[in-house]
This record gives C-alpha cells, structure tokens and sequence, in this order.
C-alpha cells in the first residue's frame, strides 16, 4: 500500500485575523478570518440557490424560492464588500508636533487652575 507523506503545519505566531480554535487535543488555525467568512458567505450562497432551485422544480410555494434566491442575490453582495474591510486599513498619523502642543496647553491650564 502506497505511504502518504504528511507536511508538517508550522504555525507563526498568530496575527490579528487569525483564529485559534482549541477543540479537546487539536488545535484548529483559521488564518486570515476574513477568507474564512468569504468561503462560509460562498457556501451558504450556493446552499441558498440550490434549495431555491428543488423548491421551483418539485413545484413548492413561489414564494419560498423567490425568497431564497433574493437572499442568495444578496448574500452576492457580501462577497466583495467581505474584500474590501479585509483590504482597508486604517492608520493614525502620529504627529509628534501636536502632540506636544496639547500636553503643554493642557499643563498651562491646569497651572492656571491652581
């Protein structure tokens, strides 16, 4: 019988999207959650459609498959809007200028307070 080699998974340490999940002696690593909520989003659009679909075929309730497919429709639009929050970053531009500026306004108020 053929043997399977097995690449051993090195874990860096975890970055702010990655998820450690502890289930009894294992150990699941999601990394990058944002990839995991976009493939959970795919999965549950297909579900959607496919359910839609039986229901229209097997002459179910309209309504049910017309309900299905728009929130399969709008599940579609999770996708790239999963992207974008995934690619945006936002930084604070650290000016030490200012900051100065406001510790020495406020340690002149608070002399003048007493």
């Amino acid at each position: 019988m053929a043997k399977l080699k097995r690449k051993k998974f090195k874990r860096t340490s975890g970055i702010k999207n990655d998820i450690i999940l502890n289930v009894g002696s294992f150990e699941v690593y999601f990394e990058n959650i944002y990839s995991i909520y976009s493939l959970i989003n795919d999965l549950l659009i297909g579900l959607l459609f496919i359910v839609g679909s039986i229901s229209n075929l097997l002459n179910g309730p309209p309504i049910l498959g017309q309900i299905l497919f728009l929130i399969g429709s709008v599940a579609l639009i999770l996708r790239p809007l999963i992207k974008i929050i995934q690619n945006t970053h936002v930084y604070q531009e650290k000016n030490e200028d200012k900051k100065s500026e406001l510790e020495d306004e406020i340690s002149q108020k608070t002399k003048d307070d007493i």
